[in-house]
């Protein structure tokens, strides 16, 4: 071998390293559920503000909501990422779709957030799953 060829394997093997470092990087430091511990995807964040000013972020309204139902005279906002635009938006103002076709793996219950409510109920249609008016209601469905 030549040492354009030694020099271009080196490289070729120093990218690769780097590149599962950072991938490993990357995932480490992404958030955990604040309820059960799940690697956050940014899109499905959750974020509630607790009274006291901290912010606690979930993997998911279910995950959110169990939280929420232990504590519900901790919080003082909930906020929700829309599943679509990747916006944060007020649970008071989003829309929410139960499915369980799209599920998240460590609870199989997924509940998707819209704030237009044509791709809720497009969303709703295309999985077989029901709009839902308040996630955090006390009341159980």
């Amino acid at each position: 071998m030549n040492k354009r060829t030694t020099l271009a394997i080196i490289i070729i093997l120093i990218s690769v390293a780097l590149s599962f470092l950072t991938v490993f990087y990357n995932k480490q430091n992404t958030p955990v559920c604040s309820y059960d511990g799940t690697r956050i995807e940014p899109i499905y964040e959750v974020d509630i503000k607790q009274k006291d000013g901290r912010l606690l972020r979930f993997c998911s309204v279910y995950c959110a909501k169990g939280w929420f139902k232990e504590k519900p005279g901790e919080v003082d906002s909930v906020i929700v990422t829309d599943e679509i635009t990747g916006e944060k938006i007020d649970a008071a103002i989003a829309f929410f779709v139960e499915s369980e076709v799209v599920a998240i793996e460590a609870t199989q219950n997924r509940i998707h957030a819209f704030k237009n409510k044509e791709y809720a109920v497009n969303h709703a249609r295309q999985y077989k799953g029901k709009i839902i008016d308040n996630p955090f209601s006390l009341k159980e469905r």
